[in-house]
């Protein structure tokens, strides 16, 4: 990947948005003669950035350029638009689609049948220009023998009457609402998938009776969650196993009976955690050359498991005794919360620092590791979990990741971190902190 693309940024850059010439400052895509400069962006926009490097302005005029991207295109798709040579249909078409929104319900076939009576050329007329048949209508149209003029097309669509609304009791839309109001009520970030692949699967079905999902909603809901675009294998299983407790949960709660839920051929499995570890020798070679907020991400990777959604919310109320305590960021909207407690190596305590945020750490650490070949930052915490685990013992392993002990032992007996576990874990800190001759061994 070149210079600028965002490898060395965190950026997740879409396909075909282009690329950030560091040099002069300039977004462009390549042979499309399509380009923009932060100067130009400020200007059309009336934003000042404030960015004090290349790296930092290429992080922030970001939004600013997939929006002026997204203004190209929508001025391409108005100019195609008015060159249409059918324009009462684009307009009959629009009008459809604004009221089946309305009744919520799925609009994609009137939206690809919008694109292309906007992308027919104007010489084109094969296509007759009349308003088009609302779906409703067409059952009724293809029992009468009438030509599908304009003026029959119109008496039809005026015929079809304002849809009855599902009632709240069965509506699926309504069981929708309360499982994403019970999500959010968790005050955990991933109920904003939980909403997107609920709506997703509304697009599919519209605003029905919960009892008139079938196979076929499933099916297809299936099939679109395998081929998003933007979902790798973990994505899909997550979502799709949000979507099924979705299902689940109506079934638990109406009664309904949804057999197909059963059928394991529609599963869509969860691949293997990646393992990705860093050796001991890569270890010592970053804890030559890492300094500054880079040593201290690294060193507090290695010593706390710590991610940096975790290191940006460490205040001096965290440490005490020589010890970091904190709660997992990832599982801070959980109802019992385990806060695991960490005896600092020296070095860790040396260069620890607070109020950083999390953009500027993961850039600068990205940098760094590219430059010596090393892992990812989250694999350290692998690292030291793996070599606890093979040095000193799998319980010091699960207390360093600071995880309950699992079943009804852990649930009902089993307090984590006492005191004497704590020590465990201290003991098994020095040993690690010896092998990456941080303490003496």
């Amino acid at each position: 990947m070149g210079r600028g693309s965002g490898q060395d940024t965190g950026i997740v850059r879409a396909k075909n948005t282009g690329t950030f010439d560091r040099t002069v400052k300039t977004w462009r895509i390549k042979g499309r003669g399509i380009q923009a400069s932060v100067r130009q962006l400020s200007k059309r926009y009336g934003v000042t950035f404030k960015g004090d490097t290349p790296a930092q302005l290429e992080k922030e005029t970001t939004p600013y350029w997939r929006r002026y991207l997204q203004d190209i295109a929508d001025d391409h798709r108005q100019a195609r638009k008015a060159a249409s040579p059918l324009q009462d249909r684009i307009k009959s078409i629009e009008a459809m689609i604004a009221r089946l929104k309305l009744d919520k319900r799925p609009t994609a076939i009137l939206e690809r049948m919008l694109a292309d009576a906007i992308n027919t050329p104007a010489h084109d007329i094969d296509a007759a220009d009349i308003p088009v048949l609302h779906p409703d209508a067409e059952q009724v149209a293809r029992l009468l023998p009438l030509d599908p003029d304009a003026l029959t097309v119109g008496l039809l669509n005026n015929l079809i009457p304002t849809p009855i609304r599902t009632p709240a009791k069965d509506s699926l839309r309504h069981e929708a609402d309360i499982f994403i109001d019970r999500h959010k009520a968790k005050k955990h970030k991933g109920w904003y998938q939980v909403r997107q692949v609920v709506n997703m699967f509304l697009d599919i079905t519209g605003d029905i009776s919960i009892h008139e999902v079938n196979i076929n909603h499933y099916r297809e809901m299936n099939k679109q969650v395998k081929e998003h675009e933007s979902w790798g294998e973990t994505s899909q299983s997550r979502h799709w196993t949000n979507f099924r407790l979705f299902l689940k949960r109506i079934e638990a709660d109406h009664g309904t009976n949804y057999h197909f839920l059963r059928n394991p051929d529609y599963n869509i499995q969860t691949p293997e955690g990646r393992k990705e570890q860093y050796t001991v020798e890569q270890v010592k070679l970053a804890l030559r050359h890492a300094t500054g907020d880079v040593r201290m991400g690294l060193l507090l990777g290695l010593n706390t498991g710590s991610y940096w959604g975790d290191i940006i919310r460490f205040t001096a109320d965290n440490l005490a005794d020589g010890h970091l305590s904190y709660i997992r960021a990832k599982n801070r909207h959980k109802n019992i919360k385990v806060k695991g407690s960490y005896l600092l190596w020296p070095d860790t305590l040396a260069c620890l620092t607070y109020g950083h945020r999390q953009w500027k750490l993961a850039e600068q650490y990205t940098t760094f590791r590219l430059q010596y070949g090393l892992p990812e930052h989250k694999a350290l915490r692998k690292t030291t979990a793996q070599l606890i685990h093979d040095e000193v013992g799998e319980t010091e392993a699960r207390l360093y990741r600071g995880e309950n002990v699992a079943g009804t032992h852990g649930k009902s007996y089993i307090v984590p971190f006492t005191p004497a576990q704590i020590e465990k874990l201290d003991n098994a800190l020095r040993v690690v902190g010896a092998i990456y001759g941080l303490l003496p061994g």
